[in-house]
């Protein structure tokens, strides 16, 4: 949680230098490919990474690590032949997106961020909590330090250059460290291998389908604004909702992984958390009203001055985008109670419910040519909707089900 928290205000914090050096235009080619790498990650191993920390037997474990990445490397593989094909057919295309020659850079980051995220959970399997911080921390300084050093040498699409690069070393130190102190890599026995990769299939054909939506819903904007509008637009966006969006990342989300660890207690023991939901459904919404309506005060002087003069253009898109960043300040910490319970059949229908709604709008845009404030306020009122939706069913989760007996608790608990 603390390295999470340190690479973020990393990332957060190089912004008011690498505005400087960039453009509204670079910025959206970098957030159209970022997007692109968080969708693509999510189908890159299959989702066997999650798989890693499953079975007991640690040389099993260390054959469905090689899975996930030989699976990585092969996807890497096709997404390359269809880069070049883009280069192809579609360069008018890539190069309004910002994207042209260094979409061939796209495959190397999705296989370098899949090799990274398998490690990651091995290191948590091992309980190898240090490690885990060192490297979400690194990976971030890597990103930062190669973003501006190609920004000062004026190199062309120096931020995506910087996230391939950063990515790139990042994996590379951690499997060294994997490696040398735990031996993850090395020669699988075939059967194992195998018997691995058919043993947690359903990672592959359920797990990662489902969250791919999810993924796709949250990247779909600053696809849809980069192509239907402008690469500009695209970046004024993506700088905006990340300070919006601040306090829900220093913050709340941490916070969120504490409240993820007191319902599971309170779930375990009593069979319902309804008490500490409401309590911090409180103390979120009176929080974060101050902060967001401060936010929302001092844009029109913070832009410019933090961010640079060029940067005022970014002050109406935020002021729209700090009222959805409230709704997601106040509950995003307390969506954690569906996993807490089990409740997947409603954690696929809510996102696939996003999924539709972006989806459409994505479809309006395109069909209807809409403003783009008018686009920015559907999408703005589409996640406040989606939230309050989440929050209500989460309550009633938390009130647990009529006459449900509570688990009984096995015995070495704590061990």
């Amino acid at each position: 949680m603390l390295g999470n928290a340190t690479s973020q205000f990393v990332m957060v914090g190089a912004i008011p230098l690498l505005t400087r050096l960039y453009d509204a235009a670079d910025f959206g080619a970098s957030a159209v490919f970022t997007a692109l790498m968080g969708v693509l990650a999510v189908v890159a191993t299959g989702r066997y990474e999650f798989a890693v920390i499953l079975p007991e037997q640690r040389e099993e474990a260390k054959s469905v690590a090689l899975v996930g990445i030989a699976i990585a490397a092969g996807m890497s593989l096709l997404l390359a032949l269809l880069c070049a094909l883009a280069i192809v057919l579609l360069p008018f295309w890539l190069a309004d997106l910002g994207l042209l020659p260094s979409i061939m850079l796209l495959p190397l980051s999705v296989f370098f961020a899949a090799v990274f995220a398998v490690v990651q959970v091995w290191n948590n399997r091992l309980s190898a909590y240090r490690d885990m911080a060192r490297n979400q921390v690194l990976q971030a300084l890597l990103v930062v330090t190669f973003s501006l050093l190609c920004g000062l040498l004026e190199i062309s699409d120096g931020l995506i250059i910087g996230i391939s690069l950063g990515w790139a070393l990042a994996a590379g130190w951690a499997v060294y460290a994997a490696q040398r102190s735990s031996g993850l890599f090395g020669r699988p026995q075939r059967a194992h291998f195998k018997a691995m990769a058919r043993r947690y299939r359903t990672h592959a054909t359920s797990i990662a389908p489902s969250q791919l939506l999810g993924v796709i819903a949250v990247q779909l904007p600053v696809l849809l604004l980069s192509s239907a509008y402008s690469a500009s637009l695209a970046g004024y966006y993506s700088v905006a909702y990340r300070v919006a969006n601040l306090p829900t990342v220093l913050m709340a989300n941490a916070l969120g992984e504490v409240y993820r660890q007191r319902i599971s207690e309170g779930w375990y023991q009593e069979g319902a958390f309804s008490r500490l939901f409401l309590r911090l459904l409180l103390f979120f919404s009176l929080f974060g009203v101050p902060v967001f309506v401060g936010l929302y005060w001092i844009s029109p002087w913070l832009f410019p001055l933090v961010l640079g003069p060029e940067w005022i253009d970014a002050v109406p898109i935020a002021k729209v985008l700090l009222l959805g960043a409230y709704s997601n300040f106040v509950f995003t910490p307390l969506d954690k109670g569906a996993m807490v319970v089990g409740a997947t059949r409603y954690m696929v229908c809510w996102q696939l419910l996003r999924f539709v709604i972006f989806v459409m709008i994505c479809v309006w845009a395109w069909l209807g040519a809409p403003s783009f404030m008018y686009l920015l306020w559907s999408l703005v009122a589409s996640g406040i909707a989606l939230n309050l939706i989440s929050g209500f069913y989460e309550y009633r989760l938390s009130l647990g089900r009529p006459g449900q007996t509570v688990p009984l608790q096995p015995s070495g608990t704590g061990q």
